[in-house]
């Protein structure tokens, strides 16, 4: 996801590959997703594993790409660091899954422009 402040929108990458946080061997080929993100002051650039927005909820609910990206929006549009943004989207995931098994591993990499 980027978050681009002057526009105070969420654009999602759009991109698919190799999932966040997985590791393979050097001589596999994999096509791996590319995309160019030409960053402002203030931007954020969000990469998250499949395990966020398909995390399960003790009702069988979906975290969903709609409920991460309004949290990117809601905590880029407070200039939240990138720090702050990473722990926000980890525990907002946390609370929805509340009592549920964690399905999936749970990875944030947020990068914002200063």
């Amino acid at each position: 996801y980027h978050y681009i402040r002057a526009e105070d929108v969420v654009k999602p990458l759009g991109i698919a590959g190799l999932p966040l946080g997985l590791t393979l061997p050097a001589d596999t080929k994999v096509p791996f997703g590319c995309t160019r993100v030409t960053m402002s002051t203030g931007d954020v650039l969000v990469l998250t594993s499949d395990g966020v927005e398909e995390a399960l909820n003790g009702s069988e609910e979906f975290y969903e790409a709609e409920r991460l990206s309004s949290l990117i929006g809601e905590l880029g549009r407070k200039g939240t660091s990138a720090d702050t943004m990473r722990d926000g989207i980890t525990e907002d995931v946390k609370a929805f899954i509340g009592d549920a098994a964690q399905s999936d591993d749970i990875t944030v990499v947020v990068a914002k422009a200063t």
